[in-house]
């Protein structure tokens, strides 16, 4: 990984103003545009801030005039405080006047005064993506500048300037350098392992507690310490403090399990992050505008299947667990009322756009302030690039259906705008549980209500008949170790594949999969040759259930355990006819990927 290269200037320790951090995640744990810049007086004076100005500068001769002032609001923490003076050993941080109680996170702690910008315009250029210089100048003359900033780490989120400290990602404004204490994580969710670290002075008693859970606890440290803390389960959006002789550290829990009313009801129906066409350009017609092509294209269509409405200003999006944005809503929709969000489809553009690998939480309410999860997606695996007008959408083909896998059918097809995305070639799907193979269908050029489907190996043949629902058709059919057959059950022998097929008659085009049958207990085969042949079970499997086991793959085969942000868990090299795993999964699916002589073959696992 590339380091971050930072030459910093200090031209007399007289001065009694010098910064200490620079944050420009933009739209990591703010919104997008959000960034900001940690002043710290370390002198014996008090300095009055409207006397100050901080020059931002891009290149050698261009730089960001921007002068300070203070704001009222009122903040949950009792340490983050906004005055028009800063005295000595307290720390500033200037940050956008769009810092307020409904948007901000509010991680800042040790004592911080928030101060904004005195133009608002000069604050929210493109500076941040282009710093080469930041002087701070006190009654007209200049008392502090970095000297030249040479950033060579692509995405960098803050750096901050005590002994070239430089940290990629997060967030640590406040003073951090005599006794302090810190996190690994600011945002903190149920039963996480985060580090607590910091320094006292001698002895101290630690306190942690929390804001509404009635939780605390008490931790006797010393001088550098640090350990390992598991966070409890509390109350989604309250804050944990840890506390030790005016030393403070905030941190805000989230639980993205705790679910909106309107769970089930909308929907995340389709994802556009690396559009062909110039979406906001064409007026939001769905039609191409011709010009140039950047975030303001990207889109969400959302779609509500009830009859209740949900204002639109409490939706919220949260993209990768950190980045919170809002929703630009466009004027068309099939919605009735555009202030508030009634059946039909809805399109918005996220914020700043979409990420084109991650995973997108729709809230209602902001996520970091107690809000409640209506649905999500992850994408991480299929991804948003596209290469053409026919794989420019990431489209979910049924949903609103409790029967279904969680993980809802994802796929990359022709954006569908405003309309549903079942496609007209059909799409299959199967799940199999306690010897029931079930079935899923979406089809949108099938009038009829009864799909006929048609199973076949070499023990059984059997039809079935899935019942459509909606847009599309589902059924099950049982399943039996057996050569005997019965009518409306199907026959398998152990490692066997059967053909699920159906005729679309719009297109007279056969439809098919194949799905192989595995059973614990039953004498595996020799190694395969073949990479399409492997075969992992138990497949499905509950949730807790510790052990998989992979066989069927060629001798010498490099085999992955990836979860389904593509981390890779575990690898082997087969050595043996079988390879047991134990992982603590989770529900959700995970990847198992093969690879052999050059190729590559992957595989999901799904966890209920």
């Amino acid at each position: 990984m590339k380091k971050a290269l930072i030459l910093l200037f200090i031209f007399s320790c007289s001065y009694s103003l010098r910064i200490t951090e620079i944050f420009t995640g933009n739209g990591d744990f703010f919104d997008r545009e959000e960034k900001y810049i940690e002043i710290f007086n370390d002198g014996e004076e008090i300095i009055q801030i409207q006397n100050l100005e901080v020059r931002i500068y891009t290149n050698q001769n261009s730089y960001v005039k921007v002068g300070l002032k203070t704001t009222i609001f009122s903040l949950d923490l009792p340490d983050v405080l906004s005055k028009n003076e800063i005295k000595p050993f307290e720390t500033a941080v200037l940050i956008s006047s769009k810092f307020t109680n409904h948007f901000g996170l509010l991680p800042f702690s040790s004592n911080c005064i928030v101060l904004h910008p005195s133009s608002e315009t000069a604050w929210m250029s493109s500076w941040h993506s282009k710093i080469s210089n930041v002087q701070i100048y006190l009654n007209g003359a200049k008392v502090f500048e970095t000297g030249p900033l040479i950033l060579k780490e692509e995405n960098f989120k803050s750096f901050s300037f005590d002994g070239e400290k430089f940290i990629k990602s997060g967030l640590s404004p406040g003073f951090p350098f005599v006794e302090y204490i810190s996190s690994s994580n600011l945002i903190v969710k149920p039963l996480e392992l985060i580090q607590i670290f910091g320094v006292a002075n001698g002895k101290e008693k630690l306190v942690i507690k929390t804001t509404k859970s009635f939780y605390s606890e008490e931790r006797d440290v010393e001088e550098g310490f640090s350990f390992f803390w598991r966070v409890p389960l509390l109350k989604n959006g309250e804050n944990i403090i840890f506390e030790a002789k005016g030393k403070r550290l905030v941190l805000r829990f989230v639980d993205l399990t705790v679910r909106s009313d309107f769970y089930g009801k909308i929907f995340l129906n389709e994802l556009v992050g690396d559009p062909k066409k110039d979406y906001s350009g064409g007026g939001w017609t769905g039609e191409d505008g011709g010009g140039t092509i950047n975030s303001t294209d990207d889109w969400v269509e959302l779609l509500n299947t009830s009859e209740e409405s949900l204002n639109i200003d409490n939706l919220f999006f949260l993209e990768k667990g950190i980045n919170v944005k809002k929703l630009i809503v466009r004027t068309n929709s099939t919605s009735l009322e555009k202030k508030n969000f009634s059946k039909g489809f809805l399109v918005v553009s996220p914020d700043g756009g979409l990420s084109l690998k991650g995973d997108l939480y729709l809230f209602e309410g902001h996520p970091f302030k107690g809000g409640k999860v209506i649905d999500y997606i992850d994408y991480n695996i299929i991804g948003l690039s596209s290469t053409s007008f026919d794989d420019e959408s990431l489209s979910v083909l049924i949903q609103g259906n409790t029967n279904l896998p969680k993980d809802r059918i994802i796929k990359k097809t022709k954006a569908s705008y405003l309309i549903d995305n079942s496609p007209i070639s059909g799409f299959l799907c199967y799940f199999f549980d306690k010897n029931e193979l079930n079935i899923f269908v979406a089809d949108r050029s099938i009038l009829d209500t009864n799909l006929n489907i048609n199973l076949k190996n070499g023990f059984d043949e059997e039809n079935l008949v899935l019942k459509k629902e909606d847009f599309y058709f589902s059924g099950g059919i049982k399943i039996v170790e057996s050569s005997v057959k019965y009518d409306g059950i199907l026959g398998v022998g152990k490692g066997s594949y059967t053909k699920i097929s159906y005729t679309n008659l719009f297109s007279y085009n056969l439809v098919s999969e194949i799905w192989s049958y595995v059973s614990l207990g039953w004498n595996l085969p020799e190694f395969g040759n073949e990479l399409k042949d492997v075969v992992i079970y138990p497949n499905p499997i509950l949730s807790g259930n510790k052990k998989i086991k992979i066989t069927n793959f060629p001798e010498g085969a490099h085999i992955f355990l990836l979860d389904n942000r593509g981390n890779i868990l575990k690898s082997e090299i087969a050595k043996e006819k079988i390879i047991e795993w134990e992982e603590n999964f989770l529900r959700g699916f995970y990847l198992i990927a093969i690879h052999y002589n050059g190729r590559k073959v992957v595989k999901k696992l799904f966890v209920y």
